[in-house]
């Protein structure tokens, strides 16, 4: 900048400003839209969760994870190829990625099973704590910030899960221990993937790998245990994989602009499309003290949501 006149050096500076200025207001203008996308994407993913309930009628969960991941695993390997060439499958952080689709596998196998054995609106209780599980394992394995507001509010949400799991403690079942860990597994998963996404855009790769374990897992458990492959019917196996496939390509998308908890908080809204869903197709009536802590758990999620945007207002 020493060949600059003090005029040209003035004007330099002003476009600057004014550029990080128009920057600012645009990233603003930028974060509801995410937000709204990130409720749509709670859409998808209730439909693909009451997909896999469906399908599990007809066909067993080891059935419907082979078939759905060999379909995830066949779509992101041709859109990662046509994109990127075999490029897309390298990655500089092998260990994290290898780490991440072991985890991101299992969350899917957990919970598949726990749907499968429980209703949608219960299935939510223990689900519903995945914002709290990836705000902790963000921050110890990544330092990943969380503001001072955020804290209570989840807290509060997850009393209002502990209001829920009062209602269903008397009929424990082993679809709550699934959950349990499918929130773990699926946390450890969403929050590495964020973390790789700061340095590298591979989001078929993040999709691809976990899906051809999900497959060869799920493939070697029937053929270890001599079970049928055989199954009465495609279009809902085939529907959920094409679920789940945007649904994953969704939800990698969504956590390069926010947090994973503030999107899982924002997930918890899936309560309601889980109520009119199981309602609707599997006659599944949520008990009252099961909507009293929903509405709590809920009313947490919009102040996260809302503590992290006014966050993000603060620090552009």
């Amino acid at each position: 900048m020493t060949d600059l006149t003090p005029n040209k050096v003035v004007n330099f500076h002003l476009k600057n400003s004014r550029k990080a200025s128009w920057s600012s207001t645009y990233a603003r203008s930028f974060i509801p839209s995410i937000i709204w996308l990130t409720i749509f994407a709670t859409l998808v993913q209730s439909a693909m969760d009451a997909t896999a309930k469906f399908a599990m009628l007809t066909a067993s969960a080891s059935a419907l994870i082979f078939y759905s991941g060999i379909i995830v695993t066949g779509a992101s390997f041709a859109f990662g190829f046509t994109k990127s060439g075999l490029g897309f499958l390298k990655t500089n952080f092998k260990w994290l990625m290898a780490i991440r689709s072991v985890f991101g596998c299992l969350g899917s196998v957990f919970f598949i099973l726990g749907f499968k054995s429980l209703p949608l609106a219960d299935a939510f209780i223990i689900a519903s704590l995945t914002p709290v599980a990836a705000a902790i394992l963000g921050y110890v394995l990544f330092r990943e910030r969380v503001s001072v507001l955020t804290w209570p509010a989840m807290i509060i949400g997850t009393l209002g899960v502990a209001i829920m799991f009062l209602d269903v403690m008397p009929e424990m079942r082993i679809g709550f221990v699934y959950l349990i860990l499918g929130v773990l597994s699926a946390s450890t998963s969403l929050v590495i993937a964020r973390h790789i996404g700061k340095f590298e855009s591979k989001p078929m790769a993040l999709i691809f790998w976990p899906s051809l374990l999900m497959t060869f897992g799920a493939g070697g458990y029937i053929w270890l245990y001599d079970l049928s492959f055989a199954t009465q019917t495609f279009e809902f196996i085939y529907l959920y994989a094409c679920l789940l496939l945007f649904g994953r390509w969704l939800t990698i998308y969504l956590i390069n602009f926010i947090s994973v908890h503030l999107m899982a908080a924002i997930f918890n809204l899936q309560f309601v499309w889980f109520v009119i869903i199981g309602y609707v197709v599997f006659s599944d009536v949520p008990s009252f003290t099961v909507w009293i802590g929903a509405i709590v758990l809920i009313g947490a999620t919009t102040a996260v949501a809302l503590c992290e945007y006014r966050d993000s207002k603060t620090t552009l």
